[in-house]
């Protein structure tokens, strides 16, 4: 049966090697993660999250134009630092329609 809700959500990470970071690789690749996730499968909403204290990847999450939905104390577990804050970001179709037209 079909449903309001199916195909509506989806959840978008990645990891980049240190050894190529800084080269804007992780922006260019999410930005191509989120066309295909709203212009092609017709998805209504895209999170995605990351440690809060990673401000590279959180500047390539904004970049992209996600907005920060929130920070949660202790929610993620570091395999160095042990239980660290979590940032969660979420974009929607229509802010992505919004920012494709401006850009």
């Amino acid at each position: 049966p079909s449903s309001v809700a199916a195909r509506s959500l989806g959840e978008v990470g990645y990891t980049i090697d240190p050894r190529h970071a800084n080269r804007g690789y992780a922006t260019e690749a999410l930005e191509a993660i989120l066309a295909i996730a709203f212009d092609e499968l017709g998805l209504r909403r895209v999170e995605a999250g990351c440690f809060a204290l990673n401000t590279a990847s959180r500047r390539v999450l904004e970049k992209a134009g996600m907005r920060l939905e929130g920070v949660y104390v202790e929610e993620s577990l570091h395999h160095e630092l042990g239980w660290v804050d979590g940032a969660s970001y979420a974009l929607l179709v229509s802010e992505w329609q919004a920012r494709s037209h401006t850009d």
